[in-house]
């Protein structure tokens, strides 16, 4: 009861190609086209025996392209373990194209696309040169995790989209002072932080984990604007500027009661409005919404199941445990064809240098360099406290904020004399770096030995 069986082919011994095979009603009369019991059979010709990423689901894929599958046929979700949104934005791509791969993996990969042009403009926000932009896309271009996690239809990918743009928004805010802006234009970045927050939030839980690096930045540029204030304030009346009357009961007062509405309000009201495709299922209710918070917040607090690739969370800038997604069981001997998602190396280590970079800036009260160690550590703090099982793609939404680091770092040393030439050659090994690991990433075929000649790590060994 409640299942569904979509095609149906049958294969030889050989498994080589699907046999012809036909149905009948229960007289032994032929099922002819245009009944819709031949859609079951009808196209045996392209049935393939053999599981390929291509054709089929690998990892978490067989979750949430299956619940997106739902969401559009108004079927009972089969994961509810996180926010609908992500699987929302999965249905999208199948509703265009199919229930195929090239349909379930559509839309993250355009929002994995999209993040390349949004590192270069926030780069070149807080660093002010083009230049600084194209070294931050260029990382994020050729990280092996930024791939391998944005061609996979699974949730991260839109997650980390949403906390990169939450956090730009707020750079916007932090970098600028509200009152030399009119009261209404000063709120347009909030909102925009808020709203980015909000989608993050219902398309996974550990969006959340930004709520205070954002609240921190935020008491932060207030503060500095307060100390502004009261410079100007103890003025002679005549030479006060025209804001600073209106400072305490709109540029503070006002923009905190809107940050309730931003942060809390909207937030809120998109995480709700997510649950629309539930709502859509005969027979559930609201009540039933709620249920799930429940479910889902004892399934996370309450998971004792251990994994074979989890990793701890100090290990992942290390890169000492990739997670191992798939591999095709039916290569040729001394073949291999693998997908795994890991960072590459030569930016994952170069990034722990340059967190320890920021640190020096931040306690030298360097204003990006404050900015950007708050999203690294109150995103990165939460998992120090997580017991369930972890694994290394749940820092990708901490690594764009590694990669500003690296360029913070870039732009320091290069003002400090740097010859430029230096820094393009450390790109250029970010290049190479990631054409050698391309085929463990990708599921590009080749000679077992070479994956095994590329191991860092012996707990590296998982395409034998």
């Amino acid at each position: 009861p409640g299942g569904s069986l979509h095609e149906l082919a049958v294969f030889g011994e050989n498994a080589d190609e699907s046999l012809g095979i036909r149905l009948t009603d229960l007289e032994g009369n032929p099922v002819r086209e245009g009944d819709p019991l031949y859609k079951l059979v009808d196209e045996q010709d392209i049935a393939k025996y053999s599981h390929r990423y291509m054709t089929g689901t690998y990892f978490d894929e067989i979750y949430h392209a299956r619940t997106a599958y739902e969401h559009l046929n108004k079927i009972k979700p089969y994961e509810w373990t996180h926010p609908p949104l992500g699987k929302i934005l999965i249905s999208i791509g199948i509703n265009i194209f199919g229930m195929n791969t090239f349909g379930w993996r559509f839309i993250g990969t355009l929002f994995g696309a999209a993040m390349i042009p949004i590192m270069y403009i926030f780069a070149k926000k807080l660093f002010k040169k083009s230049f600084f932009g194209f070294c931050a896309a260029f990382l994020m271009m050729f990280d092996l995790m930024h791939f391998a996690q944005t061609r996979i239809a699974t949730i991260d990918g839109y997650t980390t989209f949403f906390v990169i743009l939450m956090y730009y928004f707020m750079a916007d805010y932090y970098l600028n002072k509200s009152y030399k802006k009119s009261f209404a234009r000063s709120l347009v970045p909030l909102f925009l932080s808020g709203l980015f927050f909000g989608l993050g939030a219902a398309t996974k839980w550990s969006a959340l984990y930004g709520a205070p690096g954002l609240a921190l930045i935020f008491f932060i540029a207030k503060y500095n604007e307060f100390k502004d204030y009261r410079v100007y304030k103890n003025m002679p009346q005549g030479d006060r500027p025209a804001w600073v009357k209106q400072f305490i009961p709109r540029y503070w007062l006002g923009t905190l009661v809107s940050c309730v509405l931003f942060f809390v309000i909207i937030p809120a009201t998109i995480y709700l409005l997510s649950y629309i495709p539930y709502l859509q299922v005969e027979g559930m209710t609201f009540k039933d919404i709620i249920d799930y918070q429940g479910r889902m917040y004892n399934y996370h607090s309450g998971l004792e199941a251990t994994h074979s690739f989890q990793s701890n969370w100090w290990s992942w800038p290390l890169l000492v445990r990739p997670i191992w997604y798939y591999r095709a069981r039916d290569m040729t001997t001394g073949l291999a064809s693998t997908i795994s998602s890991f960072g590459n190396p030569a930016i994952w280590w170069v990034g722990i240098a340059a967190y320890f970079y920021i640190l020096k800036g931040s306690v030298e009260k360097n204003k990006l360099a404050m900015f950007l160690l708050v999203p690294i550590v109150t995103q990165l703090l939460p998992w120090t406290m997580i017991t369930r099982a972890a694994f290394i793609y749940h820092f990708f939404p901490i690594l764009p904020f590694i990669m500003l680091a690296i360029v913070y770092g870039i732009k320091r040393l290069l003002d400090k004399g740097l010859d430029r030439r230096l820094v393009y050659t450390y790109l250029a090994i970010v290049l190479v770096t990631f054409v050698i690991f391309y085929p463990m990433v990708s599921a590009l075929v080749v000679p077992e030995s070479y994956l095994l000649g590329l191991e860092l790590f012996p707990s590296w060994v998982f395409w034998n």
